[in-house]
């Protein structure tokens, strides 16, 4: 999972005119500011590179910052959980109207799993479990 040093939170930020919105405070230690360090310069790096390309499924990255010693870094939070448990948890779309969702989601996912396997380096090993699925 994660090494020692990282904790991953959920955070609430709410107006009091707005739903309130979900975020992943991801928070690095001294000790780990070289993994806060390629981290962040990895969702740097796709945010530049994807600016003018209409790929929407990677988890977004919204900010970074350095507070009381530990280095955090804040992304969207997806709360649907992975691919592995949706999948067996949830019947096959029968209406057309979510086929063409499903199809529509599985292509954008093809996607970003292109993209990334072409701007990675060393490869790249992903499993159902490192797909997390967001709400619509």
């Amino acid at each position: 999972m994660f090494s020692l040093g990282i904790t991953v939170l959920t955070i609430t930020i709410q107006d009091h005119d707005e739903p309130h919105d979900l975020f992943v405070l991801k928070a690095f230690d001294a000790s780990n500011a070289n993994e806060h360090q390629k981290e962040l310069h990895t969702h740097l790096g796709l945010m530049k590179d994807m600016a003018n390309k209409n790929i929407t499924s990677i988890i977004k990255f919204y900010g970074s910052y350095t507070q009381a010693g530990t280095f955090n870094i804040v992304l969207e939070y997806a709360d649907k959980g992975s691919l592995d448990k949706f999948l067996p948890n949830n019947n096959p779309p029968t209406r057309q109207e979510d086929v063409c969702v499903f199809w529509k989601s599985l292509l954008d996912l093809f996607q970003a799993l292109i993209y990334l396997h072409n701007h990675s380096e060393g490869g790249m090993y992903v499993v159902p479990n490192d797909i997390l699925n967001v709400p619509d």
